[in-house]
Formats: C-alpha cells, structure tokens, sequence
C-alpha cells in the first residue's frame, strides 16, 4: 500500500515537472513583439496629418502570426492622459502585418491619420498628442498575446517622443472572437 503511494506521488510530481518544463520552453522559444516610438515621424504641425511609422521587432525564437497593430490618437492638454475603455473601442489605422519572424528588420506599424483640425491647432498651440498603440498576436504555441504602448509628442518638446506607459505583454492565454490563434 504504501509502495502505491510513493508511486502516485511520485507520477505526479513527475507530471507537475513535465508540464513547468513544457511552459518554461514554450516562454523561452515564443514570439516576443515589441515596438520603439523613434521611427520616422510626421506630426500635425504645418497641416492636419499624422504620419508615425514605428519600427517592430520580433525578439522571440519563434515566428509572430496573425499580427495586428491599431492606433488611438488624442490630443490632451495636461501632462499625462489614460485611455478610458470606450477609448480603446474608437481605435483607429489598422494594419495587418500578417507574420513577423525572428530578428526580421524593416517591419513597421504606421500611423496615417488626419486629426482633426481643433486637435492640430492644440496641438500647435502646446497640448500634448498622445499615441496609444496596441499589438494582437499569436505564438507558435497558439497562444493570443497583446502589446500595449505608448507615446506622447510636444512641440516644447522638439516634437521628440517620451512614453507615456510601461510596454506590456498579456499572455490572456485565450483568443478574442476576431482573432483566433488556432489554424
């Protein structure tokens, strides 16, 4: 009775390994996408268009699939602006980037918006414009990950980028309705 014992416990602390061991490899080999506000940059200054090209890199050892970037544009007149959740619905410029393998250079999420010619002038007139820039992806492992970033432009500044926000990368381990990670 007691060797039956020994011997469940035994297969299970071998299948609690076996799956740590499997999720430790699959966070060490997945797609990691991240993205630099130090790209080309076009801000509304002489007219009312934005045009903000960010390059993208995959880090990970595994290819990125299913790749969407989208934009949300605001111009705030305080230091500092968070977006609500109706914020994040109104996302706007959305591209599809398809697959971004390891260590690929020259891929770019772009921002080509009009703003609107209120926001351009306060923007002139030294309010900040905030960029908020989401990424959806899935891994090789078929699982759904979302980047978040963001970037805030001044002309006090030198119209020179400073985030606003720590990049994150959710693993929701699961895949919203317009993006489903399974082939």
């Amino acid at each position: 009775m007691l060797m039956m014992i020994a011997t469940a416990a035994t297969t299970v602390f071998t299948g609690c390994q076996f799956f740590l061991t499997r999720q430790t490899i699959q966070i060490d080999q997945r797609a990691w996408l991240s993205y630099t506000f130090s790209g080309e940059t076009k801000l509304p200054v002489a007219d009312n268009h934005l045009d903000i090209r960010l390059p993208l890199n995959n880090s990970g050892k595994t290819p990125a699939f299913k790749v969407v970037s989208s934009a949300l544009v605001k111009v705030v007149a305080g230091p500092a602006w968070q977006p609500t959740e109706d914020d994040w619905r109104r996302f706007q410029a959305i591209n599809n980037i398809g697959v971004v393998l390891p260590s690929e250079a020259g891929r770019w999420l772009r921002i080509d918006s009009d703003v609107p010619p209120n926001d351009a002038a306060r923007f002139r007139n030294g309010d900040r414009l905030f960029v908020y820039v989401r990424v959806n992806y899935c891994d090789a492992f078929r699982r759904y990950h979302q980047v978040n970033r963001c970037g805030s432009y001044s002309i006090k500044d030198g119209n020179a980028a400073t985030y606003c926000g720590t990049e994150s990368d959710e693993d929701t381990g699961q895949s919203p309705p317009v993006q489903n990670c399974r082939p």
